[in-house]
């Protein structure tokens, strides 16, 4: 109710639909209501990760608490030409002192994320390095000097040392992103398929099954909050 009751007062306010933020690329409304464990149901955290989440949150700066409340995805397999490099262009979203460019953040769904494909995920605490069964041993190799990671326990994970373009790029985003935050971010790498992948997929918080108890996906979720702002059922 207290999102339906925000939404309401919002489409009164006479501030809906100015300067309107639908019509920018791959956005979406965003209450975290639900989303994030910090608020929502579930089964799959006890109280102690919850509360100690809670307590985090309130006591995080406004400035960091959007991406720990909806974090950012980004793929970095076919990264623009400009990603993970220094630009001057006030048009770009960049991070970091040498202002890097950031790839296009992507929505949080599973639906996104491809088993030949490699995502970082941030949400202003940690990082979260998902890579496919998939993805090609050129770019494993990029990422972590070997063309393979199976047998390998993720906790010993790290990115190697840059030695090509690919992985100077993505070495210039972690390192950007990092510098964006007041604490260290530790690079957590998960495999797909390995029992740890369920943490990474809480942090997507646009699908129905993201967590256990689970009840509508998000966009389902927006189209009932938007019926009942509107006074339907």
């Amino acid at each position: 109710t207290v999102c339906v009751d925000i939404a309401r007062a919002y489409r009164t306010s006479g501030a809906y639909g100015h300067n309107n933020p639908t019509n920018n690329t791959g956005y979406q409304l965003q209450l975290p209501e639900s989303l994030h464990p910090a608020f929502r149901g579930g089964t799959d955290i006890g109280s102690d990760e919850r509360s100690h989440v809670q307590y985090t949150l309130y006591n995080m700066p406004v400035s960091l608490s959007r991406s720990f409340i909806y974090p950012r995805l980004f793929s970095l397999l076919d990264l623009a030409p400009e990603a993970g490099l220094p630009s001057d262009d006030p048009r770009a979203v960049t991070a970091g002192a040498d202002k890097i460019v950031l790839p296009h953040v992507l929505n949080l769904s599973v639906e996104r994320l491809n088993t030949e494909g490699a995502f970082l995920l941030e949400d202003t605490l940690s990082l979260y390095l998902w890579v496919g069964r998939a993805l090609h041993p050129r770019f494993v190799s990029s990422l972590f000097g070997a063309d393979s990671i199976e047998g390998i326990d993720c906790r010993e994970l790290s990115l190697a040392p840059p030695t090509d373009d690919v992985g100077t790029r993505v070495h210039n985003i972690v390192q950007a992103l990092r510098e964006d935050r007041t604490a260290h971010m530790k690079l957590h790498v998960i495999r797909e398929g390995h029992p740890v992948e369920g943490k990474f997929f809480w942090k997507l918080v646009e699908d129905r099954a993201s967590f256990a108890g689970g009840q509508a996906s998000y966009a389902e979720y927006l189209g009932q909050i938007n019926r009942l702002s509107h006074g339907g059922k």
